[in-house]
């Protein structure tokens, strides 16, 4: 995310679900001084991100995320994971 959003970044969390190796979280990317962050094209909604993430080997990894969408993009993971994990659109 930093080569996207030209880092260094650090993340306000606004919601994250865990269960078990699996978490969804929406995050609001700023700089480490509490800066704000545009966003790097004009098809982006804001800075607002979306992430499903797996623990594995005792660390969390970002499978999929999506920055400043337009469209709820993690509908169709909904299947994938567990029950109630990602939010029922």
């Amino acid at each position: 995310m930093e080569r996207e959003l030209g880092g260094p970044i650090e993340f306000v969390v606004t919601q994250i679900r865990v269960i078990g190796p699996h978490a969804f979280a929406i995050v609001t990317p700023q700089r480490p001084d509490g800066g704000a962050i545009r966003p790097t094209n004009d098809e982006m909604d804001g800075v607002r991100t979306e992430a499903i993430l797996a623990k594995r080997n005792g660390r969390w990894h970002v499978v999929k995320h999506g920055i400043g969408a337009t469209d709820v993009w993690y509908a169709g993971e909904i299947d994938n994971y567990p029950v109630n994990l990602i939010p029922a659109c």
